[in-house]
């Protein structure tokens, strides 16, 4: 059992685009799909058992089948099966498994085996959303801002980026700050966007720990102050988040209060190349 729930947990991001007046590329980030899988029904070792339960008409079990399709990864990585996925999770969503539902529509937003097809994304997102599932809701909004199998609106896509965010899925609300940031889909408001990267950022969203040291480094909406700046993209980059580095690597090229330090920025920016920012790849070299 334990081995299904690590093959599924966090494995679905869904990624907005947008733009970014940020020292890196642009910013954005949507929630992972946390709380959205179904309760573990069925062993992974025992998939045969599992597959009559769900021909049998055990919905519940064909969620998880789909989900550990379409999801797996580490140990199960072998298991991974997009196209199988699809099938048992088509045959969930249509009895409203919600989770479901909106696994399918991801695995055709983010152009696996499936896709892409946003508008079909579109849709399956629109009835889990509907049926209450807040992260559906926000992956919806990445397609309204992008554009993406619906006509772009933004002000729809700052709307359906509120409901997650108000329930506790941080990453939507760093694209809710970045909309208030910006003035796109909703009146401009800088102290909105801060109070939003600081709520995810206390809450270990490390993009919006990025983004929030942005506002810091360029003075948008508070002072310059590149003591904060730096602390937050240390924090990001030391998470993880690529971006963090990117932004410490032009610190420290233009200095912003210490002395330029090119090897370091150099550093920088390779670490950030590392993780597959492309963008910092030409600051890396010598």
């Amino acid at each position: 059992m334990s081995k299904l729930v690590a093959a599924m947990a966090g494995a679905v991001v869904v990624v907005a685009c947008g733009g970014g007046a940020s020292s890196a590329p642009p910013a954005t980030t949507a929630s992972p799909h946390n709380g959205v899988t179904p309760a573990p029904r069925c062993d992974p070792a025992d998939l045969a058992t599992c597959d009559r339960a769900c021909a049998s008409g055990d919905i519940a079990v064909c969620a998880q089948l789909g989900a550990l399709y379409a999801t797996a990864e580490g140990e199960l990585a072998d298991l991974r099966d997009v196209p199988r996925a699809a099938r048992y999770l088509e045959q969930a969503c249509a009895a409203d498994e919600l989770p479901s539902c909106y696994l399918l529509a991801w695995s055709l937003d983010v152009g696996t085996e499936l896709g892409p097809d946003p508008a079909r994304a579109a849709t399956l997102y629109q009835h889990a959303c509907a049926g209450a599932l807040a992260e559906a809701c926000g992956a919806l909004g990445t397609l309204y801002e992008d554009g993406r199998g619906v006509p772009k609106d933004e002000a729809r896509a700052a709307e359906l980026y509120r409901i997650p965010c108000d329930r506790g899925s941080v990453g939507y609300c760093n694209n809710l700050g970045r909309m208030y940031k910006y003035g796109r889909g909703v009146p401009r408001d800088l102290g909105r966007a801060r109070a939003l990267f600081e709520h995810g950022c206390a809450a270990a969203d490390l993009l919006a720990c990025n983004n929030l040291g942005v506002l810091y480094e360029q003075g948008i909406g508070v002072a310059i102050d590149y003591v904060r700046a730096r602390a937050l993209y240390v924090q990001a980059c030391e998470g993880g988040e690529p971006r963090g580095c990117h932004n410490l690597g032009v610190l420290a090229t233009d200095g912003h209060g210490e002395p330029a330090d090119p090897a370091a920025a150099r550093a920088w920016f390779q670490r950030a190349c590392d993780a597959g920012l492309t963008e910092s790849c030409p600051g890396a070299a010598p």
